[in-house]
């Protein structure tokens, strides 16, 4: 990928539009703009209506200190229809621009110095967010003071590799005073150690949150399922056993991403299929961020013990209760009684457990790998025998921190985060 071509794609959504956006970007963009539409002169930032192949177009044009990519470009909107865009991009093949590849906006973007990496994996989190939550923590980590600590630790490290690699080249067996501080590397590795223990999974946002709904055959989940995703996504039979895999459905709560799964039911069973559905739903339960255990009556016999770390009992089948307890929650999955009381009751763990968590705890698995790894680093430093060791495993402390903000090219962790972008981004 050379950052010299000029490149060109569609960044408005593919298909049949009523206006379409082509992004250019490059040193020939300002070029290209003028031979496409014959227009002379372009100023910055000022839309223009043009004619492009008969076609009727908007063409800006944005010098390089003020566009996304940090470097001369171009945005043209012409009609989206398949015929109009074919011709247009044909001309710009003509003219001397390539077809951009994945991410290729966003990755000159960060190499130009106008974002990060992190801060471009956020704006892909923006334009992946389907919920009000996903939205505002894409949105916050945007802003490069999130990653201001990331930057703090990688000046100190510098700073003692350094002073480190002075007593290595120029101490001749002498011990001068260079300056070097363990303890500023524990310091560090303190550091990392807090922000690891105190983060949770991003992916409880990217994703959702996963609740695992459990309980004794025929209690009702599938009828919750299909309740709250107002679909027939389980199959609901009087015939117990019925669910056999975990089935998947996303959901929206509160603004909050949620991923319910519905399990088999929990039962003694010499079926060997059925005996591994239940195995799959005690550990989809294990792994969920809450289990929803529905009790199916009065004579709900699961055969099971029900005990998680964080758990919600609800009493299905109210409608053919006589007694009721005021103390738990209960519902009916056929006339619909309890199911606000229940979706409120969702919200408000899911509302809390946001409340006491801030923005920069929330982490993807490609940083926490990079924390991790910065740690093991850094605990190998302290240990190590002679200062040569001590010096290569601070460099690989540094690299590792590095490659969660790009500083510096980090050109494999870029790699990695531009390849799940779309082209025209």
């Amino acid at each position: 990928m050379k950052n010299n071509d000029t490149i060109f794609a569609l960044s408005s959504a593919p298909g049949v539009s009523g206006v379409a956006v082509v992004r250019v970007s490059g040193p020939k963009s300002l070029e290209i703009l003028k031979e496409l539409t014959g227009r002379k002169r372009f100023a910055a930032r000022h839309a223009y209506l043009c004619k492009v192949n008969g076609d009727h177009v908007l063409a800006i044009y944005f010098a390089a200190k003020s566009s996304f990519t940090g470097e001369d470009s171009a945005e043209i909107h012409p009609h989206g229809s398949r015929a109009v865009l074919a011709a247009l991009y044909e001309s710009l093949l003509h003219l001397g621009a390539r077809t951009a590849q994945n991410g290729e906006f966003t990755r000159r973007a960060v190499m130009n110095g106008k974002m990060n990496l992190a801060q471009a994996e956020a704006l892909l989190d923006i334009i992946n967010s389907e919920t009000s939550v996903q939205k505002a923590v894409a949105l916050r980590r945007m802003d490069a003071r999130s990653y201001k600590e990331y930057d703090q630790w990688h000046e100190v490290l510098v700073q003692q590799l350094a002073r480190l690699e002075f007593e290595l080249d120029f101490s001749d067996g002498q011990d001068l005073p260079s300056g070097f501080d363990m303890g500023q590397l524990a310091g560090i590795a303190g550091k990392i150690a807090g922000r690891l223990r105190n983060s949770r999974d991003g992916r409880i946002i990217s994703h959702g949150f996963s609740i695992a709904v459990v309980g004794a055959v025929n209690a009702g989940k599938s009828s919750l399922i299909n309740v709250l995703s107002r679909s027939d996504a389980a199959i609901v039979s009087d015939i117990a056993g019925t669910t056999r895999d975990v089935i998947s459905v996303k959901l929206e709560i509160g603004g909050f991403p949620v991923i319910m799964k519905d399990t088999a039911g929990l039962r003694q069973t010499v079926d060997s299929i059925e005996k591994e559905g239940i195995r799959r739903a005690l550990q989809e339960a294990e792994n969920a961020d809450l289990v929803l255990h529905l009790i199916g009556g009065d004579d709900d016999d699961t055969e099971y013990s029900v005990d998680f770390k964080h758990i919600l009992c609800v009493h299905n089948k109210a409608d053919q209760r006589e007694n009721r307890d005021p103390g738990r929650l209960d519902i009916s999955c056929l006339t619909g009684e309890g199911i606000p009381q229940l979706i409120e009751t969702i919200r408000q763990i899911m509302q809390n457990q946001w409340d006491n968590t801030q923005d920069w705890q929330f982490i993807s698995l490609r940083h926490k790998t990079a924390l991790d790894q910065a740690l093991q680093a850094l605990g190998q430093a302290q240990t190590a025998q002679d200062k040569e060791l001590t010096a290569e495993w601070v460099r690989q402390a540094i690299l590792c921190l590095d490659s969660i903000t790009g500083r510096d090219g980090a050109a494999q962790a870029m790699d990695e985060v531009f390849k799940n972008f779309c082209i025209g981004k």
